[in-house]
């Protein structure tokens, strides 16, 4: 009896899966054929070799997208494995399969889909007359343009991608410096000036924690409201420092910079004491480094990348990839059609993701997105996670302030034992 394609198309899903998933626990994957859908045991990873858990799933085998089990309806494709930002794993080449079989959950795909299929239907319309005889419309009489008009293309985009990921990877030094700084800060304050000034050194700490978050405020535009505690404490008038047109970072500076001044006050050594001057100057310096990169932060935030740059770039690829099926049509007939497919996916998928992270500040929660908390300027689309399309500012304030709190901690410990 002759086995059907479902059926040899199934057999070789699982005999992938085996492979995939040799050497693990017991666990189901669900194939489908044309006749019934059988539920097999195979075996996932629930650790793989780099400490990820393995959640891929085998597309099916029928041409449904998606598997009906126990009245629930189950996505076939697999998600793609991401990376351990606490662990600092990070991308391996064997995640080739998961990567290419998730492309229809592509959110670069889902942002081109448009571009992607007028560019279709234009191929599918030129490859239609060419095979019903209309030769001399549709046919370029060589491909020469487009050979040499490639290599300036691919320049303009590897600039234009390059130039944003610039912009990302300064973003990131950034925050670094930003999580340093409030480092050096917290342990300077708890290590030197508790014992001199008390008061003023939990000023600055508090400070120094809320200072974070008024920076993911900034680089987000103002977008995601500052947290009750920081709101309440730039508004806080006992130091005098209260002006509604400095932005909150720069506010929670500018109160630093006098609880600074308020604990050489307060201190009776502070003229004296050489090594507590030394500490409360570098201290200075550090709350100059903040503001340093308020400026810095500012700066990625409004200076978009020239328009004309990227409008030039647009319009070239656009004419491009739109005559690029008249220049194959000749030469391969019906097979320019999925050609061009690719060849747009390809080269619109880099201009987008140059666009994504050109704007490297974004918030990493979906679902303040979808309610509409982050401004059209900064909305990437649903269903992102941390660094797929930028920073995740919010988590990383989030952590600064995680550890700044942990450090004064430690020290109240430390205190109590002795």
């Amino acid at each position: 009896m002759r086995r059907k394609p479902s059926h040899t198309i199934a057999t070789l899903l699982c005999i992938v899966a085996i492979l995939l998933h040799q050497n693990s626990s017991t666990a189901y994957v669900i194939v489908r054929t044309q006749t019934a859908t059988y539920r097999k045991p195979t075996k996932t990873l629930p650790l793989s070799r780099n400490g990820r858990a393995a959640t891929s799933m085998l597309a099916s085998a029928s041409d449904s997208s998606s598997t009906v089990t126990n009245g629930k309806s189950l996505n076939i494709f697999p998600k793609a494995l991401r990376p351990s930002v606490e662990s600092g794993i990070r991308y391996r080449s064997d995640d080739w399969l998961v990567n290419f079989l998730s492309i229809p959950n592509s959110f670069v795909l889902r942002r081109i889909k448009f571009k992607l299929l007028c560019h279709s239907v234009l191929c599918a319309i030129v490859v239609g007359l060419y095979k019903f005889g209309h030769f001399d419309a549709v046919a370029l009489p060589s491909p020469l343009g487009h050979s040499l008009l490639g290599g300036f293309l691919g320049l303009l985009l590897v600039f234009r991608t390059n130039s944003a990921y610039g912009r990302f990877w300064e973003a990131r030094g950034l925050w670094s410096k930003t999580k340093a700084t409030c480092r050096s800060i917290a342990l300077s304050t708890c290590a030197y000036l508790r014992n001199h000034s008390p008061r003023s050194s939990e000023d600055i700490i508090e400070l120094v924690a809320s200072f974070p978050d008024a920076l993911a405020n900034t680089c987000l535009a103002g977008s995601r409201s500052l947290p009750p505690h920081v709101a309440e404490l730039i508004q806080r008038k006992d130091d005098g420092i209260t002006n509604p047109r400095l932005g909150p970072a720069l506010a929670i500076c500018a109160k630093m910079h006098g609880a600074v001044h308020n604990a050489a006050k307060e201190s009776s050594t502070s003229g004296t004491d050489y090594l507590e001057a030394m500490h409360l100057a570098e201290m200075s310096h550090e709350i100059n480094s903040l503001v340093s990169t308020i400026s810095s932060c500012e700066k990625i935030f409004k200076t978009p990348v020239p328009l004309s740059y990227s409008r030039h770039t647009s319009r070239f690829l656009t004419i491009w990839c739109g005559s690029l099926p008249f220049a194959l049509v000749s030469q391969l007939g019906i097979h320019t059609l999925p050609v061009v497919i690719i060849a747009c996916w390809c080269l619109f998928g880099i201009e987008e993701i140059g666009h994504l992270i050109e704007q490297p500040f974004v918030s990493v929660a979906s679902k303040d997105m979808d309610q509409g908390n982050v401004p059209d300027p900064l909305y990437k689309g649903d269903l992102v996670q941390p660094y797929d399309i930028g920073l995740p500012v919010c988590t990383l304030a989030g952590r600064i302030r995680t550890e700044v709190l942990d450090i004064v901690s430690a020290f109240k410990k430390k205190d109590k034992n002795e």
